[in-house]
């Protein structure tokens, strides 16, 4: 009882503005996400650069809550949900931005484009010359799985739940790495300093 639609007939894809180091008049500075922002299900703020836009481009280009990105260069096709994590962001053209419609989950279909990136479907579309581009005609033919609203968001609540025990199991294990490499680093200090006889 699935459906299989092509992206453009459930969504909506902006292509990100391309780079404005200057004032053109009456824009405005603001801060926009690239490629390298766009990790695999999580967005990274760390390191966000200003550019300039119009007041018809910030209408745009402006990320919206719920609102999927998606790298359109490099290593295409990663993916994450914009959760507000700053009051006020856009795109650059490295990046696509998908927003879905009232009938769908975003967060199901941040998985769902998730799985069609890690088995290649985006690869084996792009245009590659040296660096592979997604391009935005490309991009919203490609064809998903659509379950009911129910169904999507019954799976988001299941991969949600497990995902979120293996990354508090992930989180576990690394705080216990970090603490032996600390224990590592103490014996050798003490080791050395004669701090510990060792004959």
């Amino acid at each position: 009882h699935w459906g299989v639609k092509r992206l453009k007939n459930f969504s909506s894809v902006v292509l990100g503005k391309m780079l404005c180091n200057e004032d053109k008049g009456n824009y405005d500075y603001k801060p926009y996400l690239k490629s390298k922002n766009i990790q695999w299900l999580n967005v990274n703020i760390d390191s966000v650069e200003n550019m300039w836009f119009s007041k018809y481009e910030q209408d745009i280009f402006r990320l919206k809550k719920g609102d999927l990105i998606l790298s359109e260069g490099g290593e295409v096709g990663k993916v994450c949900i914009w959760n507000d994590e700053l009051a006020e962001c856009y795109i650059q053209n490295s990046a696509h931005k998908v927003t879905v419609n009232t009938n769908n989950s975003s967060k199901y279909h941040l998985y769902n484009l998730f799985t069609a990136g890690k088995l290649g479907l985006f690869d084996s579309i792009v245009n590659k010359v040296s660096i592979g581009h997604l391009t935005r005609e490309k991009l919203i033919n490609i064809f998903l799985p659509i379950p009911p609203i129910q169904e999507q968001e019954q799976i988001v609540a299941y991969l949600d739940e497990v995902t979120g025990k293996i990354d508090q199991a992930i989180a576990q294990k690394q705080e216990q790495i970090t603490k032996l490499k600390e224990y590592k680093q103490s014996l050798i200090n003490e080791v050395v300093t004669g701090k510990v006889k060792v004959c």
